[in-house]
């Protein structure tokens, strides 16, 4: 009886998979056409983005939050969450709230004059204040992974979810390359590290 009920699972399963999209929101999907749309809810580590599938083709935007990476908040709406942050980078929350802006306008500075933004995504969802679905992804500005960019210039720490990622890096592998960039950043007192 338990190896016939296997058997139904598993032919429930591999009919599901078959069904157009049944596997989209498990797959990795890259969007290479993109343009930063900025409102006033992003920060350093979420931000909406504006992308194509083809030239032509109808555009979506979406809200993305970085895997693995933490920016300092940037108001005080969420009053333990900056008091979380300041102990974690061993400042005040007056420093938190600084390098929070600072990241959110470097981040916007930086994806306004980028001439290409490539956004890896699986469309896990990442939990958010804002009513929009937000989605984790890997963000390229010019080539450049903008989580390691965060973290080496001293805006964000090493923190937050990671899966595994379409390409040959493994999330750990990954992990640890964004906490090798913290060291380098703390050490040096590099940003917020800095403390003031």
């Amino acid at each position: 009886m338990k190896r016939a009920l296997q058997g139904v699972f598993w032919a429930v399963c591999i009919s599901l998979s078959t069904l157009p999209g049944a596997l989209s929101a498990a797959s990795w999907q890259t969007y290479e056409i993109v343009d930063f749309a900025p409102d006033k809810y992003f920060d350093g580590d979420s931000f909406q983005l504006t992308v194509r599938t083809k030239p032509e083709s109808r555009p979506y935007t979406y809200i993305f939050r970085l895997y693995g990476t933490d920016c300092p908040e940037v108001d005080r709406e969420y009053p333990d969450r900056v008091a979380k942050q300041a102990k974690a980078f061993g400042t005040t929350d007056h420093v938190v709230l600084r390098w929070g802006n600072a990241a959110k306008a470097a981040v916007s500075n930086k994806l306004a004059k980028a001439k290409t933004i490539v956004v890896e995504t699986k469309k896990s969802k990442a939990r958010g204040a804002s009513s929009k679905n937000r989605y984790y992804a890997r963000v390229y500005v010019d080539g450049e992974d903008l989580a390691e960019w965060l973290i080496s210039q001293g805006f964000a720490r090493s923190y937050g979810y990671h899966e595994e990622y379409p390409k040959e890096e493994t999330m750990n592998r990954y992990r640890r390359k964004l906490d090798a960039k913290e060291r380098t950043a703390r050490s040096g007192r590099v940003g917020i590290w800095a403390g003031k």
